[in-house]
């Protein structure tokens, strides 16, 4: 049953074959995906939560009664969507935060107005609205990858020689039978950067329709053994009738940090829902600092 994208000695043909034209498929919905979608704004509601284990509580609040202490945060924002460009198309996402825990937000980046003065965004900027848009995060990881769209990555087609790709199984999901796809991010400079710009190799599992590409649900794992971080997002899509397509409706993060039964141990756990899909018409030009390549 296991099955790399480019075949290979000892792989059954017919299998591979099957897998290969799934992700052809699934290449094609991208491609198709990243125009469609274009450049979106939506409302986010984000919830986080940080659990301390009771022997690892960092500001001494041992509550023995629960067993851990817990912190509590929410976030209601504008979220742009910014498709740019580069050697492989993707997205980046930005939070223009209105609330925290229902208060609003004094210092609010309002970014629609901002971007439709001037939408060339270089380098400087760029990064001050990625730091914006993780202000007010809990929890002791720096996180900017957590943008819904990112695991469609895998499937682009100047991507996918990354990664090999193995049908696990076969699952109903939202009216829709799915193929499982595990993949796993192969020797060399990787798609995502872990401290210190370190290789960070991805792997999950991408739930799509075998017959049209679509993408249905992704799950997208990393593990940095030497700064004890294991992250896992997942993503749910669901049809727009407003723009006609899928989009994503729920991002759900789980991040692990810190060494078991250590001073520095968390549990980090965030859900972001998305509804009110609207265009962004602004053509914003991204000049990201560094490259996928």
């Amino acid at each position: 049953m296991a099955v790399v994208a480019g075949g290979g000695a000892g792989a059954n043909p017919a299998a591979a074959q099957t897998v290969d034209v799934v992700l052809a498929r699934a290449a094609a919905y991208v491609a198709a995906y990243e125009h469609d979608l274009g450049s979106v704004i939506a409302e986010e509601r984000y919830r986080q939560d940080v659990s301390f284990p009771a022997a690892a509580d960092p500001v001494g609040l041992r509550l023995r009664s629960l067993g851990s202490s817990i912190r509590l945060r929410t976030l209601r924002s504008e979220f742009l969507l910014l498709r740019a460009s580069g050697p492989h198309e993707h997205w980046l996402g930005f939070r223009d935060i209105l609330t925290v825990d229902g208060r609003p937000t004094p210092d609010r980046a309002r970014l629609q107005e901002r971007l439709a003065r001037d939408p060339d965004v270089g380098d400087e900027e760029f990064r001050r609205l990625v730091n914006e848009s993780a202000r007010y995060n809990i929890g002791g990881v720096t996180r900017n990858v957590n943008v819904p769209t990112f695991a469609l990555l895998v499937v682009q087609a100047a991507v996918q020689r990354r990664f090999s790709f193995e049908k696990r199984e076969e699952r109903r999901l939202e009216g829709t039978q799915t193929w499982a796809l595990a993949f796993a991010e192969q020797a060399g400079s990787t798609l995502i950067r872990g401290s210190k710009a370190a290789d960070l190799p991805a792997m999950g599992t991408i739930w799509l329709d075998p017959a049209s590409g679509r993408v249905i649900q992704t799950e997208l794992i990393t593990d940095e053994p030497l700064e004890h971080v294991r992250t896992q997002i997942t993503v749910k899509y669901r049809p727009n009738g407003k723009l006609g397509i899928w989009v994503p409706i729920e991002m759900t993060e789980r991040y692990h940090v810190g060494r078991p039964n250590s001073f520095d141990e968390q549990n980090i756990h965030c859900v972001a829902t998305y509804s009110n899909f609207r265009r962004f018409e602004v053509d914003v030009k991204l000049r990201v600092p560094g490259s996928l390549d």
